[in-house]
């Protein structure tokens, strides 16, 4: 067994203090990161969120500029024209490291390899609570929130939940538990806080993926019936509607290509109240990705070489069946989102497979 140390060595993305991460455009941080290809079982990667400050010089200042050999002091009284003015500092907050985090993860090998094509990991953030319960974390939101991708790409929906979140935190379904699903906006409207309908829905090209990224694979579930009449509440594990049925929190869509452009406006229906930050996210594709142009130069340049030029062509025009081995793949190539990376040793507990669902792991979307 190899063990393999992840070092990141960009710039950190500057932010405003104390605004949860949001970046000098108004929109929230991230990092897109390209996973090494390099397959391992045990992987580390550490993550660090600092506080700098431009009032010294940060790579000259040491422990010996401490007390009153301090470039800063707290709170310093100074003279602006002909009056005081007493500033805010504390300088237990400057230079500092708020948060120290690592994490274990692996790297399997790519199932498709030897396609040099992007595959793109969709994400949940976030925890359950409103805004000051959650503080300083975030409520629940896709991870990237705008993801741009082309034809010929992959997108791979996966995340996880806990069942543990602080007791009494505002949420919906059973309490404590984190669930989220995918359902295609009605007439694709972000402002709108209805789906499409299951018939009329164009996101995902085979209705059967439609059904499972709404349904997230629950099992055992009450009839509309009783939902409505409140047979069964929000606390009932049979109520697939709040997403109860799903028993870990776990959900893995499988690889999906995309095969048409246009713009897929999306929300998770069980996190998506006033209370609740509004769950949505949009999917922006646009022509000719990578994947797309193996096709081609396949087609054009080696359609006679064999079998194994042959299986290239195959995985570049797929058309949506026998993907179902993609299903727990890992997330190689590049990714929109922030969060931490490679594929999670979690298993599903067989509880995926939904009604309909016999192609529904993989395969093609839009």
């Amino acid at each position: 067994m190899i063990t393999v140390f992840v070092l990141l060595t960009d710039d950190a993305i500057w932010s405003r203090d104390n605004s949860l991460g949001a970046g000098a455009d108004g929109y929230l941080n991230s990092y897109n990161w390209t996973i090494p290809l390099d397959v391992n079982d045990v992987c580390f990667v550490r993550l660090r969120y600092n506080i700098s400050t431009a009032d010294y010089d940060d790579w000259n200042t040491y422990s010996g500029s401490n007390g009153a050999n301090s470039p800063v002091q707290d709170d310093p009284v100074i003279m602006f024209s002909d009056m005081p003015i007493k500033l805010a500092i504390d300088t237990n907050q400057f230079g500092r490291t708020f948060e120290d985090r690592s994490y274990v993860f692996e790297i399997r090998r790519p199932v498709i390899q030897g396609l040099a094509t992007n595959i793109y990991n969709v994400g949940v953030r976030g925890k359950r609570g409103n805004i000051a319960q959650v503080r300083n974390c975030v409520e629940y939101d896709f991870t990237p929130a705008r993801l741009h991708a082309a034809i010929g790409d992959f997108v791979h929906f996966q995340w996880t939940g806990s069942n543990h979140n602080p007791a009494g935190n505002a949420g919906e379904g059973r309490n404590r538990w984190d669930r989220s699903n995918v359902m295609q906006l009605v007439n694709n409207d972000l402002k709108a806080s209805y789906p499409e309908p299951h018939e009329t829905q164009s996101m995902f090209r085979n209705p059967d993926t439609a059904y499972l990224a709404a349904f997230i694979g629950q099992q055992t579930c009450a009839s509309y019936d009783d939902v409505k009449n409140g047979v069964v509440d929000d606390q009932d594990t049979t109520n697939c509607a709040k997403l109860n049925g799903n028993p870990t929190g776990y959900f893995d869509l499988g690889l999906l290509r995309l095969n048409k452009t246009g713009t897929y406006n999306y929300m998770s229906s069980r996190n998506n109240n006033f209370s609740n930050r509004g769950q949505k996210a949009s999917l922006i594709i646009r022509p000719f990705g990578k994947g797309f142009w193996i096709g081609v130069f396949v087609v054009l340049g080696l359609a006679g070489v064999g079998a194994a030029v042959s299986g290239v062509y195959y995985v570049s025009r797929n058309n949506g069946a026998g993907w179902a081995s993609f299903r727990n793949s890992a997330a190689f190539g590049r990714r929109n989102s922030g969060h931490s990376a490679g594929s999670s040793s979690h298993r599903s507990n067989g509880s995926h497979r939904s009604k309909g669902s016999k192609s529904s792991f993989g395969g093609s979307m839009i």
